[in-house]
């Protein structure tokens, strides 16, 4: 994944997406866990979210070029 790629974002548990996201980078979440290599961010309805990347999984829709 790039910076601006647009991705389905998907619980592996359930077969369809959630939703889809445009990839922002890495993320952080409160003072504890600044720039996290498991936290990956996105604009995700109309917010930035961030999605631990062991419980989410994530399929490029559209390469940012």
């Amino acid at each position: 994944m790039k910076v601006g790629d647009l991705v389905a974002i998907f619980n592996p548990k359930y077969p369809e997406s959630i939703g889809l996201g445009i990839y922002l980078g890495r993320g952080s979440r409160g003072t504890m866990r600044l720039m996290d290599e498991f936290l990956y961010a996105f604009w995700y309805n109309g917010r930035i979210a961030t999605f631990d990347s062991p419980y989410w999984k994530f399929e490029v829709i559209y390469e940012n070029r």
